[in-house]
């Protein structure tokens, strides 16, 4: 195809500048191309000696070959149905997630209203029993330093007895 563009350039402008034997030597040339039947029509046009219409058909052909086209990749479409199924995929998510949610603070409020009192007193007779436990180790413990004390004290006394057996 650029072949074929750049020969009808060099028709085009032989045409301009009115050099016959380049436009002929253009044609058997563009001849032995495969060309459709757009350039079979300029081909046509030339040979009748049509040089008005068949510049105006080279300019269109060109002009049309040579422009902007849109591209349609089928990749686009394949990847937009893919991020409408995903998006689907999420809104299902996204209510199944709340209503997961729901269900958990139901159970939490159900769980609140029926075990919060019994909870509650559980913890205030752990804190009974620890203040309990916690009184009878405070009385141990201060029994204990008392003895200790009367322990410590009665060593002394033998420790003084013992010096004076020692003397004596």
């Amino acid at each position: 195809m650029p072949e074929i563009i750049k020969r009808l350039e060099i028709i085009k402008s032989s045409i301009v500048i009115e050099d016959l034997e380049l436009i002929e030597l253009q044609v058997s040339k563009l001849k032995k191309l495969p060309i459709n039947e757009d350039v079979k029509n300029i081909i046509n046009r030339i040979e009748k000696s049509d040089f008005v219409s068949a510049l105006n058909m080279i300019s269109n052909f060109i002009n049309n070959a040579t422009a902007i086209q849109v591209w349609d990749d089928p990749q686009i479409y394949a990847l937009k149905t893919q991020l409408k199924q995903l998006e689907i995929d999420f809104l299902t998510l996204s209510e199944r997630f709340d209503e997961v949610s729901k269900t958990i603070e139901a159970f939490n409020s159900r769980y609140i209203l029926r075990l919060g009192n019994i909870i509650y007193q559980i913890l205030f007779l752990r804190k009974l029993i620890s203040q309990k436990y916690n009184n009878e180790f405070e009385h141990f413990e201060s029994q204990f330093k008392k003895e200790q004390k009367q322990e410590s004290a009665k060593a002394k006394i033998s420790e003084t007895d013992q010096k004076n057996l020692k003397k004596l």
